[in-house]
């Protein structure tokens, strides 16, 4: 049976897309087996787009949370709120462009 979703191989990171569910990376020769999960990477891009995935939107939604942690802790720690102004604007841009990708993904 021939993969139909994006895996990469797990050294190399060669797309494994289109060939065999179990085999040998023609880039780099290691093994893959895809029904016991070895030897690849389920990627998360597909012709170039990005698929959608919850999982890493809430990953974004984490990072922007340390960032505004981060400068909160910098503004205590210097006295000034100009860093906690500065990367809250970071991680709101951040959440909308996270937003976004997730909104137009297939």
């Amino acid at each position: 049976m021939r993969l139909d979703r994006v895996y990469q191989c797990a050294q190399c990171e060669y797309e494994l897309t289109g060939l065999q569910e179990i085999g040998r990376c023609p880039e780099c020769g290691s093994v893959y087996h895809v029904p016991k999960g070895v030897g690849i990477l389920e990627s998360s891009w597909v012709h170039g787009k990005p698929q959608r995935s919850l999982a890493a939107w809430l990953r974004c939604l984490f990072a922007a949370g340390l960032l505004v942690l981060v400068g909160l802790l910098m503004a205590v720690v210097l006295g000034d709120a100009t860093a906690l102004w500065v990367t809250g604007a970071v991680a709101l841009i951040l959440c909308l462009a996270a937003a976004r990708q997730y909104r137009e993904s297939p």
